[in-house]
């Protein structure tokens, strides 16, 4: 936030700025990027758990289609 000193009338007003347009687009990008990178961790995490030799067929079966119905929502865009 930006304070900038106003002489108004010999009396000196502190006035508050808003933040510029910039910073907030600053700050939307990096919670987008930050969503991004938490999926992005999810699909890694369901990878590990279709691959996992400590999982039953089942298991394995079931990360396997969750990673395939993001595949196929991809592909369609």
């Amino acid at each position: 936030m930006v304070l900038k000193v106003v002489n108004a009338a010999n009396v000196s007003h502190v006035v508050r700025m808003s933040a510029n347009v910039s910073a907030k687009n600053a700050m939307k990008k990096n919670k987008a990027i930050m969503k991004m990178n938490e999926a992005i961790k999810l699909l890694e995490q369901w990878e590990i758990e279709a691959k996992s030799g400590h999982n039953d067929g089942w298991v394995k079966k079931h990360y396997e289609d969750k990673l395939e119905e993001v595949r196929d929502y991809l592909e369609k865009l």
